[in-house]
C-alpha cells in the first residue's frame, strides 16, 4: 500500500518490457471494474478475459511498434518496482485525412460501447481536425493506489516530454474534474445512451502544451478506453 506521500518516490517512464503487458491489463479491469460502460461491454467473466487479452495484445504491439501509427505506453512504478499505474497514448495525432469517414452515431443496432465509440471518433474528427494533438486513449491506476495523484504524475510526465502538441482526451462527468485541475478546457460534450432512462455524459476535454500544472490533489480510476 502507497503512502499518500510517496508520489515523490514513484516512477513515470515509458514501457520498453513486454513482460508487463500482462499486469497491466489486469490493472485496466480492475480499475474500470465499476464503469458503467466497462460493465455493459464486459457482463460476465468470459468478456472480462477477452478484454484482457485484447488489452494485452494491444499494449505488446505498441512496445514493439507494430501497432498503427505511433504509440507509447507509460508506467507508474514505485521504488520496490512495482507497477501501480499507466496511460497509453497515440501521437502525432492528425485528422486531415478523414474528411470523408463516417460514423453511425444513432440506431437501436449499436451497443453502447459501440456508440460511444464512434460519437467519440466524431467529436474529434469536428473539434481537432485542423490541429496535430497527443491523444491520452487510456490512464488507468491501481484501486489501492488511487486518490494519491498518481493519475496526475503519468499525466504531467508525459506532457513534459511531449510539450510540443495539445493534449485531447474524453472523460465521464466523474472524472472530469480531475483534468480540470490539470488545466484541461472541456471542449464540447457528448451523451451515450445506457438503457431507457439513463445515460453517460462524456466530455471532450484539451490542454494546450506547457500548461499542466506541477501539482494535482487527486487521480481517477481511468478515462476511458478505445
Amino acid at each position: 500500500m502507497i503512502s499518500k506521500s510517496l508520489t515523490a518516490g514513484i516512477e513515470v517512464s515509458r514501457m520498453t518490457d513486454l513482460q508487463h503487458a500482462s499486469q497491466l491489463s489486469s490493472i485496466l479491469i480492475d480499475a474500470f471494474s465499476h464503469d458503467e460502460l466497462f460493465k455493459i461491454e464486459c457482463p460476465d467473466e468470459s468478456s472480462i478475459n477477452d478484454m484482457k487479452t485484447q488489452t494485452k495484445s494491444t499494449i505488446e504491439s505498441i512496445v514493439q511498434n507494430t501497432g498503427s501509427g505511433g504509440a507509447s505506453v507509460w508506467t507508474a512504478q514505485t521504488e520496490s518496482g512495482q507497477i501501480v499505474g499507466y496511460a497509453q497514448w497515440k501521437h502525432a495525432v492528425c485528422l486531415l485525412d478523414q474528411d470523408t469517414e463516417q460514423h453511425e452515431c444513432s440506431g437501436s443496432l449499436l451497443s453502447a460501447p459501440e456508440l460511444y465509440g464512434n460519437l467519440s471518433a466524431t467529436k474529434r474528427a469536428v473539434l481537432m481536425k485542423y490541429t496535430p494533438f497527443h491523444y491520452l486513449e487510456v490512464i488507468a491506476v491501481d484501486p489501492k493506489c488511487q486518490a494519491k495523484g498518481i493519475g496526475a504524475l503519468l499525466v504531467r510526465r508525459f506532457s513534459e516530454e511531449c510539450e510540443d502538441m495539445p493534449i485531447y482526451c474524453e472523460a465521464s462527468a466523474h472524472v472530469a474534474p480531475f483534468y480540470r485541475k490539470l488545466g484541461f478546457e472541456a471542449l464540447d460534450s457528448f451523451s451515450v445512451p445506457l438503457n431507457q432512462e439513463r445515460s453517460l455524459e462524456v466530455f471532450c476535454m484539451r490542454i494546450e502544451p506547457k500548461t499542466v500544472p506541477p501539482h494535482a490533489r487527486y487521480s481517477p480510476n481511468g478515462t476511458r478506453y478505445q
